[in-house]
């Protein structure tokens, strides 16, 4: 078996190349890589390395974050950064759904529309903001936060 058949096994099965070899791939099965290791990353618990997410087209960007959030992985901030608006947004509320928090820096990128949204969704799965978090919203979703935390004692 040479290099390259050698090389071929690996990528097919999804298996973490150094960069240096990835950045070696011909076009084809460089993306063919990028599509086995999201298809890898599905059934661990890996992440990708910034050599590989740099990689990935913006429709793979968002579907590797939304499996990092469903299972209460973040990705780094830069990573994050990288990301449309809407998808952080999208990143944010998957967290949210799924009762995991995101970072003090991950909210800060939210609009600040979104920054009101997320709290309302992560506080109706029983959690709480941090302060930090707390001091973003704006007077009046500050309101319907503690309106909303308001409702569960008023319940009682």
């Amino acid at each position: 078996m040479n290099n390259k058949q050698l090389l071929q096994k690996y990528v097919d099965m999804g298996v973490q190349l150094p960069e240096y070899q990835v950045k070696s791939l011909p076009d084809g099965l460089k993306n063919t890589y990028i599509r086995k290791r999201l298809i890898a990353i599905e059934q661990t618990y890996d992440d990708l390395e910034d050599y590989e997410f740099k990689l990935l087209t913006p429709e793979q960007r968002l579907q590797y974050a939304m499996k990092m959030a469903k299972n209460g992985y973040g990705i780094p901030y830069h990573q994050l950064k990288s990301l449309t608006p809407d998808q952080r947004f999208q990143y944010a509320m998957k967290f949210a759904e799924n009762g995991y928090g995101i970072s003090d820096y991950h909210f800060e990128l939210l609009t600040q529309e979104q920054r009101g949204q997320y709290a309302m969704k992560f506080k109706e799965r029983g959690n709480y903001i941090s302060n930090d978090k707390f001091d973003l919203l704006t007077q009046e979703q500050q309101n319907q936060y503690v309106m909303k935390r308001a409702e569960k004692f008023i319940k009682l």
